[in-house]
């Protein structure tokens, strides 16, 4: 196999995994759903980032570097948070640094909450990823962090535009 159809190769298979995560999402979203009583579909996915994001990066933290974290524009997550405001699952506060600037907070129940899907998360990890080594993991790693840097950097945006002329 040349290096071009194995870079084919792992390239193609990103959709793919991409919709299989989703749906194994979609599946842990609608078991915390019955676990916790929720009505079906009053979670989801996209909902779920955010709440355990705030958790990840420390709670008081800013909206903005919730969104940064997650890679939505602030108006996506705007809506998001206001749905789990509704649930009762986060508190926005104004930062008394900035008064523009909101602060989120999990409640208790978020708090809850988070702390049930991160042991489902852990759980599905070292089952989806049982089968490879340490030394695997770190390669997969390291190519996903390339990949991402070689977007974020605006290389694509350059390449494009070049070709643009």
């Amino acid at each position: 196999m040349t290096d071009d159809e194995l870079r084919f190769l792992v390239t193609s298979s990103l959709p793919r995994a991409e919709r299989q995560l989703r749906k194994l999402g979609r599946k842990l979203v609608d078991m915390l759903c019955r676990e916790c009583g929720y009505p079906p579909g009053s979670l989801s996915e996209a909902s779920i980032f955010p709440l355990i994001t705030i958790g990840r990066l420390g709670e008081g933290v800013r909206q903005n570097a919730v969104a940064e974290e997650i890679g939505v524009e602030g108006p996506a997550l705007v809506r998001l948070l206001d749905l789990l405001a509704e649930q009762k699952l986060i508190e926005r506060q104004e930062d008394p640094g900035d008064r523009r600037a909101k602060m989120l907070w999990l409640t208790d129940e978020g708090r809850k909450l988070r702390l049930r899907v991160e042991t489902h998360l852990t759980k599905i990890r070292a089952e989806v990823l049982r089968a490879h080594s340490r030394d695997d993991l770190i390669a997969a790693l390291r190519v996903i962090r390339t990949m991402s840097t070689f977007v974020d950097d605006g290389v694509l945006d350059e390449m494009f535009a070049d070709n643009a002329t």
